[in-house]
């Protein structure tokens, strides 16, 4: 009998230490699926809009891919002193958003909150000047072809101002997915920085100067310099012609009339020309 009790505490006590065992592998397999958990990554989904965040997509399940943007900033076309800006980056918080500016190279925002589907995306990526109506000084830059926004991109207009030090001062969204970013810093307080002339090389330069000497000898026009400037930055690479449209309907109503534009002036040349051929003025298909 004392046999019997014997090997009945021996088999309780190797039970109690299994059961010790199986609950520790139980916890250690528990901590390895947690840890894998964290670690996968969920793809982050793009929104079109502000007014879609934390809404979720009810219409196309296509829209929850992410927006690629494959464009490449553009030539700075500015002082070289400029060059210093590139690879750095400032950032600017404001509401539920951080709003990271990379001068000449591109525009990104993020949602502070981190959810799921918290938004980041690009706004803009550098593009080109906004010069004055003179063509003599730089006003603006433009960071465009941003993410989708409906039926259109998002892009940034960034001021520059003069400051102690370099930082953005002040971010707004005049209208949805439009936005304007003010970058101060000590470079621009400088007039070397913000006239065109100091930024070409020295041919274009020798032109400028040259254009403007004839138009204060009355060689030339107000309008005859402002279109020699044009013609400078045109040769520089950095004249930037460019029409926004909110919609494509609007694009293509502009189109109908620049084509009937056309259509009238071809008609006024094909009679003119008409009279001159006809009155031995020039001859015939010349």
């Amino acid at each position: 009998k004392s046999l019997q009790q014997l090997v009945g505490s021996f088999k309780l006590s190797h039970y109690n230490e299994y059961k010790s065992y199986l609950s520790y592998a139980m916890l250690v397999l528990l901590c390895v699926i947690i840890n894998i958990v964290r670690g996968i990554k969920i793809e982050v989904k793009s929104v079109d809009s502000h007014s879609q965040i934390g809404l979720g997509n009810r219409e196309n399940p296509l829209n929850a891919l992410n927006h690629k943007v494959s464009k490449s900033p553009a030539s700075i076309c500015a002082h070289k002193s400029l060059q210093q800006l590139v690879g750095k980056c400032y950032s600017y918080e404001l509401d539920r958003y951080r709003y990271r500016l990379c001068p000449f190279q591109n525009v990104t925002q993020h949602e502070k909150e981190n959810r799921w589907n918290s938004y980041k995306g690009i706004l803009g990526v550098w593009s080109h000047w906004v010069y004055n109506e003179d063509y003599t000084e730089f006003m603006e830059g433009v960071y465009d072809g941003g993410e989708s926004c409906g039926e259109t991109l998002r892009f940034v207009t960034v001021k520059h101002e003069c400051g102690n030090k370099t930082h953005i001062t002040n971010v707004t969204e005049h209208e949805l997915c439009q936005y304007q970013i003010q970058l101060a810093s000590p470079l621009f307080c400088h007039n070397v920085f913000k006239k065109v002339v100091y930024a070409l090389d020295s041919q274009l330069q020798r032109h400028y100067l040259q254009s403007e000497q004839e138009y204060e000898n009355h060689i030339l026009t107000a309008e005859g310099l402002k279109q020699e400037r044009q013609n400078i930055l045109l040769k520089w690479g950095c004249l930037h012609e460019t029409c926004r449209f909110d919609n494509l309907k609007q694009c293509s109503m502009q189109y109908d009339v620049k084509e009937k534009q056309y259509q009238k002036l071809y008609a006024e040349y094909t009679e003119l020309k008409q009279i001159l051929t006809d009155n031995g003025l020039i001859m015939p298909n010349k």
